[in-house]
């Protein structure tokens, strides 16, 4: 087996990895059992939020409205990986209004 065919091969497993990762989240049963259900709750909707939601909205009324909606109650400017609303009423509200501004404009 030569070096490219190798290296086609790990680049090729390697992607499959990243698309697994990507497309599924999986807990164990014990990993269940010592989960904060209203903390997953509230992690599925950030990640649904971010992934699905915004980009649409996005696209439907561009990135500077988007911008705009997120730090409307945030109370914070600019948000960092260490500073953002923890609180999981910002993301309801910020769901709820983003789910509202899609509905709105595909009317």
């Amino acid at each position: 087996m030569n070096h490219a065919m190798l290296q086609r091969i790990v680049e090729e497993v390697a992607a499959r990895l990243r698309r697994r990762a990507r497309s599924t989240a999986t807990l164990s049963v014990a990993q269940l059992g010592e989960a904060d259900i209203h903390s997953l709750l509230c992690q599925h909707a950030s990640l649904r939020i971010v992934q699905v939601d915004l980009p649409l909205l996005e696209q439907l009324a561009g990135r500077a409205f988007v911008e705009e909606l997120i730090y409307a109650d945030a109370e914070m400017r600019p948000m960092t990986f260490r500073d953002y609303p923890r609180g999981a009423g910002y993301l309801l509200a910020l769901r709820e209004r983003v789910a509202a501004e899609i509905e709105s404009r595909l009317a």
